[in-house]
């Protein structure tokens, strides 16, 4: 049963949220997060010392400014690439003229798929709110053509990141399982057999977390 107590509580919030962040806060490198955060809110709000505050757990009793604004950009993120639900909720906007910034980036959740705004990310820091934080992903085989198709891009890009050439014959040669990355890198649609028994060797390939790949690559597709 899981425990109510007060201390309990916060530390299951702090370590589903270090999770969440820690994925979310990868798309970008620092600099790039602040500016963000400045240029959706209008003034400097966001600094590295909080961003690798969340990442590490070292940063176990925030102000509320920090929360606020995570929650707003967060919203705002989420309406700039069409989440109808956040549209609604969302006081802020992204710069149009900084689509890399925000443009196919992906924004922190509940475990119900709805996007945090302010008040959402203090309670799921304090453990109020869940953010089903399971490596369970629970694929269908009506999930794989979109999944496939995320995990593919994604792959795609890792791969381009570390100076891999998924084209040329001696990277292709060099992996163990060539059929499953050649069949992924190219777009083909995955069973849920193949991803599940290949997941681990994937990571390997492309130097990512598996709760990376999971929350950014395959979660994404199907909420």
């Amino acid at each position: 049963m899981e425990s109510h107590l007060p201390t309990d509580m916060l530390k299951r919030g702090h370590d589903q949220w270090r999770r969440k962040w820690t994925v979310f806060q990868k798309q970008w490198t620092q600099p790039q997060l602040m500016k963000l955060a400045e240029l959706v809110l209008g003034e400097v709000c966001l600094h590295s010392s909080q961003i690798h505050g969340f990442s590490s757990g070292k940063l176990k009793e925030p102000g509320p400014k920090v929360l606020m604004v995570i929650g707003h950009v967060n919203l705002a993120l989420a309406a700039a690439n069409e989440d109808q639900d956040a549209k609604e909720r969302s006081n802020f906007s992204v710069p149009q003229t900084e689509p890399k910034l925000w443009h196919g980036k992906s924004w922190i959740k509940d475990s119900d798929g709805r996007a945090l705004g302010p008040a959402d990310v203090f309670e799921a820091f304090c453990g109020i709110l869940d953010l089903g934080c399971d490596d369970a992903v629970g694929l269908r085989p009506e999930d794989m053509e979109a999944v496939s198709k995320s995990l593919g891009k994604f792959v795609r890009m890792a791969l381009i990141s570390l100076a891999q050439d998924f084209m040329d014959p001696d990277v292709i040669s060099s992996w163990d399982r060539p059929e499953f990355m050649i069949k992924l890198v190219y777009g083909k649609v995955l069973t849920v057999d193949e991803l599940d028994e290949n997941l681990d060797y994937l990571c390997e390939v492309i130097a990512e977390d598996k709760e990376t790949v999971i929350d950014l690559a395959i979660k994404s597709a199907i909420a």
